[in-house]
């Protein structure tokens, strides 16, 4: 994209209906946007992407599917996107998670 024009599109090939995207960040430090995929069964995994190009992909486990993550960031300034579960947030380095800390009880109302 530029602005609101389209500059280029690619495909990712075809994704099974039980996958979404659950967020999006740099989880390798590579300079690129990654993918963060979960299917309906809670199995989580990153893409590592190169434009529209799936360089590599990790599984991260199946993960509760009561845990949620609506965003991703890189919260402690290693360069690298981090996952904020519901409760617990995941600092990463790839598919490597590399600390976690209790985000407290939030409540579900």
């Amino acid at each position: 994209m530029n602005g609101a024009s389209v500059m280029s599109s690619g495909g990712l090939g075809n994704v099974s209906l039980v996958w979404t995207l659950a967020g999006t960040g740099d989880f390798n430090g590579d300079g690129m946007t990654d993918l963060l995929w979960r299917d309906t069964s809670g199995n989580t995994s990153i893409w590592f992407m190169k434009g529209t190009t799936v360089t590599s992909t990790a599984g991260l486990g199946v993960i509760p599917t009561a845990w949620s993550v609506n965003s991703t960031a890189d919260f402690n300034g290693d360069g690298k996107g981090d996952i904020p579960w519901r409760d617990t947030m995941w600092f990463m380095n790839g598919a490597s998670v590399t600390s976690s800390a209790g985000l407290g009880n939030v409540s579900t109302t």
